[in-house]
């Protein structure tokens, strides 16, 4: 594996994972020498355009999303006859194998990975983009809880054409809200209702709807109107509950109406979930956190935008801008009582030592002298303000450990002192070496205030140092503030352009849609007048026929005239030959009529006869052909008028049969539409399967109607036949449950709308 390299830059190192779109793999891009996680494609859905299109529209779509709890895409490469996105490598496990792993998370991890996954989805319906598959599959979490959202594939951004088709239902069941399963218009809430069920899983290891078949679950989505109870442990708290049930309401306008909202009201819940017991990923005993309980253990904070971190002083609770600190907790509360104990003890000490006999006036030291007022400040002063960073608290933690320490010495000096001047009273006769020890006390005591005054010139410029820094980090603040400002105003601008650019988008598809139903009316009008033509060409045919049968008998007409002519003509041209020939014997006899005048008599006698009877049978052969040539034009007649007969008859039995089939086929549409109405109502789904062609999420629906709903009333509403095919609809009027009662069935479930398309002489398949 470590031999793959595509485009020539990204060497890949290892699987990550791999389904019926592609695989992903880690891999080290050699030329930013950063690792990087590629999701490849298949090459053979590649090359299906419509597959293509919708995984270039996933790479546009999560291009454009640029937040630290979304999976950020880098870039779109081809190679290797494939597709393959170049995406943030991000290491951990999905939320669905932690889940199956670990079980039921700690509420406060449950709220911090709920929370992450809702800032996600905040900043994604903010730029236009639903995600519409929110599941624990599509949320990566790292070592530390961290989450991201993933795997916009199938997310259709608002101002983009739709993704879906009437009768398919995109995203995972279980986690599918009920107006997605309906196929109406989605928004936002959507998400929240996904993110809703997500929430319960984390709180109680398992999904409401894990025990129901899918058909089950789509047929309670379509038909009934509440979300079915939900059990909770007695654990959670009634607020938090509260959240859940706000996410799974049935009807989008009763849920929180945004992720923006859902996510400031967990912040206003952090008191009753931020000191709850927390886990490290993979549930390790070893790697559990417990809520501190001393100043040396401060607690751990939620993995939060650095935008939106609220830090508290000493452990205290996270203030929000514009409210009230909280109660102080017990751990502070320890460390305030604890240093007003000391100080009242260092106060009692001075005043024994200041009202000690032999002490001069002003040489004992003062709770002006033994006190930092900054330092009394850091240790009585409550947190007030949000924007303080954690380091800040550390350090004035660390502060006040020191000045107590530096308390505690001081007291414990002032007891030994104390012992030492109720010793002196007690033993008179030792008063001049208690003298002696109070004049040691005295130089002791001086070096100590010189000592103390260095230490308050130390603790006055760490002081000023700490406002210094202070002044600095207000200052970097209100930049990142004004950055912050910049950035929102940026951001308007970009959502105004974006929501000129949908609604240009928008006019752009109605002026489409427009030209697509002038283009179908169009067609419609084309068909009509192909279907006109056809009969007029039908009718120039018939007459063509027509035309070129009576061009035939007149030229049939013409060729006898013709033969006629050339008969005449050559009977002219024989009569002149035998004309010239009778000449010619007549100049013959004329010669030798004298000679044989009677013989010559004799003999044209004869050729008068034999011409006579020639010009007879010439005669009766030309009444022959005429009567020949009429004959076969009374023939031609004849039988131009038996076609003429046998294609009207023709045409009158194809009227016949066509009236016939018509009525046929209605009978057989109507016994079809029949047929299957009488199926659904005795709920035969086998049956219907065998007549009509349905997909799997309407196979599903009446799988669910028919178990959930033992009786039905179902009917077939107008049917439209058209050359093409046939149109009906079915209606199911009456939904009755077990009990008996009557329900009214949704739109959805109420009209659905067959085509039976027409194969020849047949119907085909119902097609829903």
């Amino acid at each position: 594996m470590a031999d793959i390299v595509y485009s020539g830059k990204y060497a890949v190192q290892e699987l990550i994972a791999q389904g019926g779109m592609g695989v992903v793999y880690k891999a080290l891009d050699q030329k930013l020498n950063r690792v990087v996680a590629l999701k490849v494609v298949h090459a053979h859905l590649c090359r299906d355009p419509g597959f293509l299109e919708r995984f270039l529209r996933e790479a546009r779509a999560m291009a454009r999303l640029q937040h630290e709890h979304i999976v950020t895409i880098y870039s779109v490469e081809q190679d290797q006859d494939t597709q393959y996105l170049v995406m943030e490598y991000f290491p951990g496990t999905n939320l669905r194998d932690f889940l199956r792993s670990n079980g039921p998370v700690p509420l406060r991890d449950a709220v911090l990975i709920t929370r992450q996954i809702a800032q996600a989805l905040a900043y994604a319906h903010t730029h236009g983009i639903i995600h519409r598959d929110v599941k624990p599959a599509n949320v990566l979490l790292d070592p530390k809880l961290r989450a991201k959202l993933t795997d916009f594939g199938i997310a259709a951004a608002l101002d983009d054409a739709p993704l879906t088709s009437t009768g398919q239902l995109i995203g995972t069941l279980p986690y599918m809200s009920p107006e997605q399963a309906r196929d109406a218009v989605l928004d936002g809430r959507s998400d929240l209702y996904s993110l809703g069920l997500i929430f319960y899983e984390l709180l109680t290891g398992a999904n409401p709807r894990q025990n129901l078949s899918s058909a089950a679950i789509l047929g309670m989505l379509v038909s009934e109107q509440n979300m079915p109870p939900v059990q909770l442990p007695d654990t959670i708290p009634p607020d938090i509950r509260q959240v859940v049930s706000g996410l799974l309401r049935y009807r989008p306008t009763d849920r929180f109406q945004d992720a923006d909202t859902l996510v400031a009201r967990l912040d206003e819940l952090r008191p009753q979930w931020s000191g709850a017991t927390t886990m490290a990923a993979g549930n390790d005993p070893a790697a559990t956190i417990v809520a501190p309980t001393s100043p040396k253990a401060p607690p751990r904070q939620p993995s939060l935008p650095a935008d939106e971190r609220t830090v508290a002083v000493l452990g205290a609770p996270s203030l929000e801008p514009g409210k009230p600190p909280g109660p102080t907790p017990p751990d502070d509360r320890r460390i305030l009582y604890g240093a007003l104990a000391v100080l009242l003890l260092i106060a009692v000490g001075l005043g024994i030592y200041w009202y000690l006999p032999g002490s001069p006036p002003g040489t004992g030291p003062t709770i002006e002298q033994t006190q930092d007022p900054s330092a009394v400040s850091q240790m009585t002063a409550t947190p007030a303000d949000s924007s303080t960073s954690i380091e800040a608290g550390a350090s004035r933690e660390e502060d006040q450990r020191r000045e107590t320490v530096n308390l505690s010495e001081e007291r414990r000096r002032l007891e030994e002192t104390r012992r030492q001047a109720e010793a002196g009273k007690q033993d008179d006769s030792g008063r001049q070496e208690a003298a002696g020890r109070r004049e040691e006390a005295q130089r002791q005591a001086k070096a100590r205030k010189q000592e103390e005054a260095r230490k308050q010139e130390e603790a006055r410029k760490q002081e000023e140092a700490r406002k210094q820094a202070e002044a600095d980090r207000q200052a970097k603040a209100k930049q990142q503030e004004a950055a912050r400002q910049e950035e929102a105003r940026k951001q308007e601008e970009a959502r105004k352009q974006e929501e000129a650019r949908r609604q240009e988008e928008a006019r752009k598809q109605e002026e489409a849609r427009k030209q697509q139903a002038e283009a179908q009316r169009q067609e419609e009008a084309r068909k009509q007048a192909e279907i006109k033509k056809q009969e007029e060409a039908r009718k120039q045919e018939e007459a063509r026929i027509r035309e070129e049968t009576r061009k035939q008998e007149e030229a049939q007409k013409q060729a006898e005239a013709k033969k006629q002519e050339e008969a005449r003509a050559q009977e002219a041209a024989r009569k002149r030959e035998e004309e010239r020939q009778q000449e010619a014997a007549r100049q013959e006899q004329e010669s030798a009529r004298k000679q044989e005048e009677a013989r010559k008599q004799e003999e044209a006698k004869q050729q008068e006869e034999a011409r006579k009877q020639a010009e007879v049978k010439l005669q009766q052969e030309e009444a022959r052909k005429r009567e020949e040539a009429r004959k076969q034009a009374e023939a031609q007649k004849q039988e131009e008028a038996r076609r003429l007969e046998e294609s009207r008859k023709l045409a009158e039995a194809q009227k016949q049969d066509q009236a016939r089939l018509q009525v046929a086929l209605r009978k057989t549409l109507t016994d079809r539409l029949e047929q299957l109405a009488t199926l659904v109502a005795s709920k035969d789904l086998e049956g219907l399967k065998k007549i009509s062609i349905m997909s799997e999420s309407r196979m599903g629906m009446l799988g669910a109607l028919f178990d959930n709903y033992p009786g039905l009333e179902v009917s077939i509403g107008e049917v439209t036949d058209t050359p093409a095919g046939a149109t009906a609809l079915l209606l199911i009027t009456k939904l009755i449950r077990p009990n008996g009662d009557v329900v009214t069935p949704t739109p959805v479930v109420r009209k659905t709308k067959l085509l039976i398309p027409r194969e020849g002489d047949d119907w085909g398949k119902i097609r829903w």
